[in-house]
């Protein structure tokens, strides 16, 4: 604990003694400190830190093209569901639509992407890493063989085509079909095959396809998604099916979603929820913790969900803010905001 707060100390003095236009730092009441502007990047909670100036991205990465090399799940349109969303460390070269990655998280990886246009081409390398036993996952995502990922393929406006070759160590090649097509807002995604696992996902998609709507107000997502094969005999092969609708009418919001899913237990499981929003008010019920109620104005927000309320409040000023919330278990937290 106390390198932590000796480490932050530091960090903060060296962060402060840079030129800081555009920055915002953040105080927490429990410890602890975030600030960012145009180049850096640190959160003394999480000890994370990045850098980005130039070419140059170091720490943790956003960046998209970075993606296209990780992960098949990769389209162009609003409305297609989206893979999970990809927590990654390391250093990358940028430049326009060209990158030139190299990762210690989620796994050592050595990359390239390319992405003139509307073309794709991605390339990237896992080194052997240590098994991880414990998942009921076929070898080839649990992460311990080396692998090497490769994609070429077409994101057009109204197209999707992309093949993505994939070799495992101790497993051999496996091959990865996506195509898509969207107009007027109304799309549809199917993938087909198998990838090596290089992003670390919690799930591999195996036979997928989406269906979605998007045109102002009203937007409407569907999927059939079938994961990789269960490892152990008497285990079942994971199904899931989502639907969503969103109905935004001016100040008013309607929104509905249910996702159902057959594991391993060989039952289905569901779960389902609903919204309703106007202005500041929002009354909600789902099958996991029941009705919330929201109400808000002028920055303050009040919140109740299955027996927990909390009260939160921001005040705004010339040089920052100050956000306080109060929950009915006794907890208390406070954060000061000044823009630099």
């Amino acid at each position: 604990m106390c390198m932590r707060k000796v480490t932050a100390a530091l960090a903060l003095a060296f962060l402060l003694a840079l030129p800081c236009g555009g920055a915002t730092l953040s105080l927490y009441s429990g410890g602890g400190l975030y600030y960012r502007d145009e180049v850096l990047r640190f959160d003394s909670r999480s000890m994370e830190a990045s850098l980005s100036t130039g070419l140059l991205r170091l720490g943790s990465i956003d960046e998209d093209l970075v993606d296209l090399a990780l992960s098949g799940q990769q389209a162009p349109w609003l409305g297609r569901l989206a893979s999970d969303e990809l927590d990654i460390s390391g250093a990358a070269l940028v430049l326009d639509e060209a990158a030139v990655f190299l990762l210690s998280s989620p796994r050592p990886l050595l990359g390239l992407s390319l992405k003139p246009g509307r073309f794709a081409l991605s390339l990237a390398y896992g080194g052997r890493t240590s098994w991880e036993e414990g998942l009921m996952k076929e070898h080839t995502s649990r992460h311990g063989p080396a692998a090497f990922a490769m994609a070429l393929g077409w994101l057009g406006e109204h197209l999707l085509a992309r093949g993505r070759f994939s070799w495992v160590d101790e497993v051999g090649m496996m091959f990865q079909l996506s195509l898509g097509a969207a107009w007027q807002g109304l799309g549809l995604v199917w993938t087909r095959g198998g990838e090596a696992d290089l992003a670390v996902l919690d799930e591999a998609v195996e036979d997928e396809y989406v269906v979605f709507l998007d045109t102002a107000p009203f937007s409407f997502t569907l999927s059939r998604t079938l994961h990789d094969k269960a490892v152990r005999p008497g285990t079942y092969r994971v199904k899931e099916g989502r639907v969503s609708v969103r109905l935004a009418l001016g100040r008013l919001r309607l929104s509905s979603s249910m996702t159902s899913s057959f594991s391993a237990k060989g039952v289905w499981e569901d779960e389902v929820s609903f919204l309703l929003g106007y202005r500041g008010i929002m009354l909600g019920w789902d099958s996991v913790d029941g009705f919330s109620i929201s109400l808000g104005r002028d920055g303050i927000r009040f919140h109740w969900e299955d027996g927990v309320y909390a009260l939160s409040a921001r005040f705004d000023g010339r040089m920052g803010h100050v956000r306080v919330r109060l929950e009915s278990d006794g907890s208390a937290e406070a954060v000061l905001t000044l823009y630099l």
